[in-house]
Parts: structure tokens; sequence; C-alpha cells
């Protein structure tokens, strides 16, 4: 089975790096289902096993008691067994892992949609120089933009001042 702390600690999202967090994302979330459909089978391995356990015991609880065994006495008598016991462990902490896996699952589908709404952001000049959030770099790329565009504007304006003028 995958290792569940490892993949829990590769929730969180290092917003500096978005490319490399959705590239990265399909991997993680193939092993965690891997994870979560392993827990599952030991999950119904062991409920089948305590099936089983309890038929044999309940079985063996109507070969040894004489007379007419009720239904709570038969109960009763499993439940105390040891082996019934241990079986019942077993089950109930292949449970509490398939549940960890489950929460797991649900956490890596909702940093897909986290995912999206940052690499929105990024692409809507969320982080720019207007915010004063982001990196040098991301600062400087963002007045370089705008330079551009300004340039951009003032050609066009040219142009079309020069266009008039022709007519």
């Amino acid at each position: 089975m995958e290792n569940y702390k490892e993949l829990s600690r590769a929730l969180e999202i290092d917003e500096s790096d978005l490319d490399g967090e959705a590239i990265r994302y399909s991997s993680c979330f193939f092993r965690v289902s891997v994870g979560f459909r392993e827990a599952g089978a030991a999950f119904n391995d062991a409920s089948d096993e305590l099936k089983r356990i309890e038929s044999e015991i309940g079985d063996e609880a109507n070969k040894k008691m004489v007379g007419r065994v009720t239904v709570a006495i038969r109960n009763d008598y499993v439940r105390g067994h040891k082996d019934y016991q241990q079986v019942r462990r077993d089950y109930q902490l292949a449970k509490a892992s398939m549940a960890k896996w489950e929460a797991l699952v649900e956490a890596w589908r909702q940093k897909s949609y986290q995912l999206r709404i940052l690499a929105d952001l990024w692409i809507h000049e969320y982080w720019s120089t207007e915010t004063g959030s982001g990196t040098r770099r991301n600062r400087d790329a963002g007045s370089d933009r705008q330079e551009r565009n300004t340039s951009r504007v003032r050609k066009q304006i040219r142009q079309a001042s020069e266009a008039k003028d022709r007519r």
C-alpha cells in the first residue's frame, strides 16, 4: 500500500510552482486511488473473515449447547470468543484505514479545483505589481508587460492618426 503520510504531505500547494503541481497531480492522484482501492480490498477481506469466523463460532456454539439456543445467547457466545474479538479488531482497523484513504481521495479531488482556481488567478494577473505580491521576477515581468502594452497602444493611436491625416 502507498505511503499515506507522503501523499498527505503532497496535498500542500506550492503556488510558486503551479505548473509542477499540475504535472505531479495526475501521478499522485493515481497513487492515492490505488491506495484507496487496496484499503477497500483489505476492508472487504476483513469483513468476509469476520462473517466466516462468526459463522464458525456460531456453529460451534450450537453444537456445544444442549437444548434450544436463542440468537441472543449464540451472539453473546460469539462476541465473547477470543478469535472473534481479534478478527473484529482487524476489521475495525481495516475500516478505519479505508475511511482515511477515502478522505485522502476527496482531499486530492478538492486539490484539482484549488489548482484550477490558482491557475486562473495567475492567468488573470491577480499576483501582479498592483497587488504588491509575487517574486521580483514576476513584478518585473508585469512591468515589462505594461510597458509593451503601453507602447502597443501608443503605436495604434499613432497609426490611426496618420491614417486619418492621409484621408
